[in-house]
């Protein structure tokens, strides 16, 4: 099995370098491992660590203004000529667990035909609490998601195993097969830095595909430091009002016309699950 790992950055040397050397120390002999770093315009001496210190990633530099989105996509333009099986998109802020890899080449062994799988997410920060359990059920009337597990409920992550499906994925660690990408493309520009993710899975199932999240394949993440004035974090007001209506926010309000509506929120609406905040 070949693997193409895809992982935007932006000014995170030291974040960076530990999930490399996660990577790196996870690995398993099953697989080929191909990962990609698309720097897109840090300035903080990320393409100099990766030359001195990682000189077997691939490096795909950005112009500053790609944001998530055209990182994605143009690591993916790149990993076609390395012909993998999959492609594997991880965040620059992550902690795979010590089976991650192994439970991949497992999945991959028995694959479901046309599917992208998602991994489970739970926070980095103890105790551990869940992130993404993956979407059982998505109202397109009411705009609600139902999620296996509540978003930030405490859990014990060794109890969490096997296959379910899902209406939606985030892109911290989603598995897709090559042949999907060839056949339905890249992920949507239009979604600049979030939402393309999901977009990507409702467009999958629109054309057959199946969606599945994987609770064998477990990240960690440190979602409570990077997510500012998400839905799901107490902030101030105004500037949690403002992200609205920022394109490059993760609570930014679509309302064109070619797009279905897509409210602000980590997998559709964690804000009318969480309207007072975070359970903290």
């Amino acid at each position: 099995m070949t693997l193409a790992i895809i992982i935007p950055t932006f000014n995170r040397r030291d974040s960076l370098s530990a999930i490399l050397n996660n990577i790196r120390d996870v690995a398993v002999p099953e697989m080929v491992i191909h990962v990609i770093a698309v720097v897109d315009g840090s300035t903080d001496g990320t393409l100099e660590m990766l030359a001195n210190d990682f000189s077997g990633v691939h490096v795909v530099r950005g112009s500053g203004n790609w944001w998530y989105t055209r990182c994605i996509n143009e690591g993916m333009v790149y990993a076609r000529d390395l012909h993998p099986d999959y492609i594997l998109t991880l965040n620059d802020d992550l902690l795979l667990d010590k089976d991650y890899f192994r439970n991949i080449y497992r999945y991959s062994l028995n694959p479901v035909q046309h599917a992208i799988a998602g991994s489970m997410t739970f926070t980095a920060e103890q105790p551990v609490r869940m992130v993404s359990s993956g979407v059982s059920s998505l109202n397109r009337i009411s705009f609600r998601a139902k999620h296996y597990i509540r978003m930030f409920a405490p859990v014990n992550p060794e109890e969490l195993t096997g296959v379910r499906r899902s209406e939606v994925l985030v892109g911290r660690g989603m598995l897709i097969p090559m042949s999907i990408i060839e056949a339905m493309g890249y992920f949507d520009p239009y979604f600049v830095q979030y939402h393309s993710d999901a977009d990507y899975c409702l467009r999958a199932l629109k054309n057959g595909y199946q969606v599945l999240i994987n609770w064998d394949t477990k990240i960690y993440s440190h979602v409570l430091k990077t997510s500012k004035v998400s839905s799901f974090l107490r902030s101030d007001l105004g500037p949690f009002i403002r992200s609205f209506f920022n394109p490059y926010s993760r609570n930014y309000v679509h309302l064109p016309a070619r797009k279905p509506f897509i409210f602000p929120g980590e997998y559709y609406l964690v804000f009318f699950e969480n309207p007072a905040g975070i359970f903290f």
